[in-house]
This record gives C-alpha cells, sequence and structure tokens, in this order.
C-alpha cells in the first residue's frame, strides 16, 4: 500500500463519532499551559496519532477550533488568548 492509499483510507476512517471524541478530549485543553502531547492523546482516546492529526486539522480548518502546537515540540491545546495566538506567528487578524 502506497502513502496515498494509506492517507486516503486513513481519511475515509474518520467518522464523526470520532471528531466528537477528539474534539471534545482536546477542548478540555485550553491554554498553552494545559498542552497535551500527541501519545497521551492517542492513548486515552484509542486512535493512533495520525489520525488523531487529521481529525485535528479537520478541527481546525472545518470547526474553526483555533489548535495551537510548535513545530519541534511536543504538545496540542486550545488556543485560549490573543497572545497565545500571535506567539504562533500563523493567524492574521
Amino acid at each position: 500500500m502506497g502513502p496515498w492509499e494509506y492517507y486516503h483510507d486513513l481519511a475515509e476512517s474518520i467518522t464523526d463519532e470520532n471528531i466528537r471524541l477528539v474534539a471534545s478530549y482536546i477542548c478540555a485543553h485550553v491554554g498553552e499551559e494545559n498542552a497535551v502531547d500527541m501519545k497521551q492523546m492517542s492513548e486515552e482516546v484509542g486512535m493512533g496519532e495520525r489520525q488523531i492529526r487529521k481529525i485535528l486539522e479537520t478541527l481546525t480548518d472545518f470547526y474553526g477550533i483555533p489548535i495551537g502546537a510548535y513545530s519541534g515540540r511536543s504538545g496540542r491545546w486550545v488556543i485560549a488568548t490573543e497572545a497565545e495566538r500571535s506567539n504562533l506567528g500563523y493567524w492574521e487578524d
């Protein structure tokens, strides 16, 4: 199975129930100080890290949930303040 097929199958496997589960989980981690790493999230919601990353992307792109992350550092969280938003440097008003 090539990468395209893998990611296509992964995307197809995401259900609304999974999106709700990850949304509920990440929304309990508001603010950078409450960041949760992907391994912990994966273990607690019972999904693979790649599937969770895809769902987090969906939550940001389609549901408007501002999820923060830093390149090279672990952790995801719901952005709580304008200061957190501006520190990430990828949102512009």
